[in-house]
């Protein structure tokens, strides 16, 4: 084995310019700027997790509302179908935290963890009210709702604010009962007779809704003497229930009365026929007696309803609780079996690593602490697989997925090595690769990490195994017959700090350190089974003082066999990552248009411009990193952060997503990738400038010239790509839409011999 030593001698690089001529018909004497473009944005969020309930079960009614981490989720006994509702479709952000069902007026009303009010209508129409998320206090989260006499009480989490249903006005905001604290945190609205009662964090106050609320000297506090918080309140026959993490108390006289103790965590209290029970994982136990409602839990509860109504047909037995799971539906009983519902959405909100498999089907992993397993989602259908489904799957600690290009996925994990998953049958098989069958070395005992896994141009899969400091093989190479390799780290065998990796076009893997430990560099000179010939190293700042960082987070090879590193402290390049497999030295360069932004993520698209995932939104960049082509955040997109965790695409039909901890979102581009040969169509045809934003032209060959001309030959339009497709918008180079007429679609590739030509119909304005 070879270990160079290499050194920045030159931050200078000279570079020569070609200049393509293009001649059809017509001589082009500049070049247009390549066109971007963003549209069709779409939310995923999910659903599983529910915060609140509301039904509508009266009238002939049989929806049930849920209030998610991912939006609204509502469920029609009728149809057997979920309508969900995100930032997408209506809603201001995706936490709801509180709803309310108002049997008056048929609206459904959210709150959300950020202070957001939303009434939506019988027809699904939102009206946002944003007056307590634009007030001053530092928290505003929406704890519960509850409407008495066309007025909407919102317990919030500085105190309680009122809104006049009929007047659509906010009237009042009290944020001190009685001696407890300003701005205590209301968590649950209950009503008596003409008395409202406020679960807090202080513990239970109450005061009479006929008389001056604003003055704290009006209400009384029952004090909490735990310090377990209160996590739900019932009112049942005139009296009030309360439960904290392991008790249940009832209001007498004033005060409060334990009713019953346990070691488990109370998740909710709900009632049927007088009976007040308490929710833990597993049980539903009645308070009165500790003796336990029989049920089937398959999965551990989050809470448990008793909804009091029972639909015609036998749709939804009320005699049996609905069971909501922990992040796997729920149960009810129908005809005396159980029935689990579940949307159609991903498994959690957190994601950490992106990519695209063989059929453009989106993968995700879920990472080490947020724990979900992985996602496969085909655009229409999502696919989630976890260890309490697929025992065999391991662990739910999958930090990042790819599929070979023998079909199988691969996922690295948090603890459990390489899982291998062969989903051709339909039913998904899985096999662990670990210390105990291949050359992967533990973090510790038999605990395994595998970050980043990748495959070469020989079919060879490559992977980074994470040990921090305890030595052993850095690289693990799993070849197409079967066989394991093992790779130390040449420059520090006991530095295993690492977990990103790139490959280029020499066959070089570029192994990213997540300590501080340099970009590491590793090449086996295509004999897996011979290390004498094998050469590594490291690129570091001590040496290279134009690269931003001894930390990396991402790395990418681009079209141009160039590698793109992201950092914590900015962007850097390597132009000729060739030069280590000569013993020369490579060409760093920190990518100064990006400054000292953190790279979470890098994806280079069909046109080898580069999107890059940041701490400040997705920024896009040009294919040398010369120019910014858009700045993506919540100010311009549908994005609820600007913490952006993962990028990826679908380069066959520009499909773009963005991973975040809450929730993925894609958008459509025309960024494809380009045809071997041309096969164009242009459509909408006739192209009417009044009805029709663009044309979309189809069929492009790579790095193709388009002069848009008209039927006496004129020189319409010029526009250049590197996509499949691109659109016109009706207007020639001066910004002025055309006549009526038709028009020539004329295109040539620069990097071949290769035209043709279009003929199309324009209706002018």
């Amino acid at each position: 084995m070879k270990i160079i030593q290499i050194a920045d001698k030159s931050n200078n690089k000279n570079r020569t310019i070609f200049i393509f001529v293009f001649i059809i018909s017509l001589f082009f004497q500049s070049e247009s700027k390549s066109q971007l473009e963003l549209f069709n944005w779409r939310a995923y969020t999910s659903y599983l997790i529910v915060n609140d309930i509301a039904e509508n079960m009266q009238n002939g009614n049989s929806q049930l509302y849920f209030a998610t981490t991912g939006g609204l989720s509502i469920f029609d006994f009728n149809t057997q179908k979920f309508n969900l509702l995100n930032t997408y479709n209506g809603l201001w952000d995706n936490e709801i935290t509180a709803i309310y069902y108002d049997e008056n007026t048929e609206d459904i009303i959210t709150g959300s963890a950020s202070g957001a009010l939303v009434l939506i209508s019988p027809d699904l129409k939102a009206e946002v009210l944003l007056e307590i998320q634009k007030s001053n206090f530092s928290l505003k989260r929406i704890n519960d709702l509850v409407v008495r006499e066309n007025k909407l009480y919102i317990a919030t989490s500085f105190g309680l604010v009122v809104y006049d249903l009929d007047k659509k006005i906010f009237i009042e905001t009290i944020p001190k009962f009685g001696t407890f604290p300003t701005n205590t945190q209301v968590l649950k609205i209950q009503f008596a007779d003409d008395n409202i009662y406020f679960a807090t964090e202080a513990g239970i106050t109450y005061g009479s809704l006929s008389s001056q609320l604003s003055d704290p000297k009006k209400w009384k506090n029952i004090e909490l003497n735990s310090a377990n918080k209160i996590n739900d309140f019932l009112k049942s026959n005139g009296k009030f229930y309360l439960s904290t993490n392991n008790d249940v108390y009832e209001i007498q006289n004033d005060s409060l009365k334990l009713i019953t103790k346990t070691q488990e965590t109370i998740h909710n209290l709900t009632q049927r026929d007088g009976k007040i029970y308490y929710t833990t994982d597993w049980t539903i136990v009645n308070v009165s007696d500790s003796t336990y409602f029989p049920i089937t839990a398959e999965y551990p509860l989050s809470s448990a309803y008793f909804i009091n109504t029972d639909l015609p047909g036998s749709k939804f037995n009320s005699t049996y609780p609905l069971l909501v799971y922990k992040s796997f539906g729920m149960d009810y009983k129908q005809d005396n079996e159980l029935v689990n519902i579940i949307p159609d959405c991903p498994s959690t909100n957190y994601f950490k690593n992106l990519n695209v498999d063989n059929n453009g089907n989106l993968l995700a992993a879920t990472d080490r602490l947020t724990s979900r397993g992985f996602m496969i989602f085909d655009g229409t259908k999502w696919d989630n697989y976890y260890y309490e489904k697929y025992n065999k799957l391991m662990s739910n600690g999958i930090v990042s997925c790819m599929q070979a290009l023998n079909g199988k996925y691969y996922m690295g994990s948090w603890g459990v090595g390489t899982m291998e998953m062969d989903n051709k049958s339909g039913t998904p098989e899985f096999t662990q690769y670990s210390v105990q069958n291949s050359p992967m070395s533990p973090f510790s005992g038999d605990f395994t990490i595998i970050g980043d896994i990748m495959q070469d141009k020989y079919g060879t899969l490559w992977m980074v195994n994470y040990g921090e400091t305890t030595g052993g093989n850095l690289l693990v190479a799993l070849d197409e017959n079967g066989e394991f390799y093992g790779f130390e780290n040449c420059t520090k065998p006991l530095g295993r700090y690492y977990f990103t990796i790139a490959i280029d076009g020499n066959d070089t893997k570029w192994v990213g350190s997540t300590l501080s430990d340099g970009l590491f560099y590793y090449n086996e000179n295509g004999t897996l089974d011979n290390p004498a010939d094998d050469f590594c190293g490291t690129i570091h700042t001590s040496q290279f003082v134009n690269l931003p960082s001894n930390q990396q987070n991402a790395l990418a090879i681009d079209h141009n066999d160039v590698l793109w590193i992201g950092t914590p402290e900015g962007l850097g390049s390597i132009y000729n990552p060739s030069a280590i497999v000569y013993s020369q030295n490579p060409i760093v360069r920190s990518v100064k248009i990006v400054g000292s932004t953190n790279i979470n993520d890098i994806y280079v698209d069909a046109v080898d411009n580069k999107w890059l995932a940041t701490n400040k939104g997705v920024w896009i960049m040009n294919s040398d990193g010369s120019e910014i082509l858009e700045y993506i955040d919540m100010t311009n997109s549908p994005l609820p952060t600007n913490l952006i965790n993962s990028v990826t695409g679908d380069e066959e039909s520009g499909t773009m997503y963005i991973g975040t901890d809450l929730g993925l979102y894609s958008v459509s581009t025309m960024n494809v990738k380009a045809a071997t040969n041309y096969d164009i169509s242009c459509y909408p045809q006739p192209f009417k400038l009044a009805e029709n934003e663009n044309m979309i032209i189809d069929g492009l060959a790579q790095n193709t010239e388009i002069a848009i001309t008209s039927a006496s030959g004129d020189l319409v339009r010029r526009i250049s790509t590197y996509s499949k497709r691109v659109s016109w918008d009706g207007k020639d180079d001066n910004g002025n839409f055309v006549m009526t007429g038709i028009y020539f679609i004329q295109a040539q590739s620069r990097s071949g011999n290769q035209s043709a030509v279009q003929k199309v119909a324009v209706i002018g304005r």
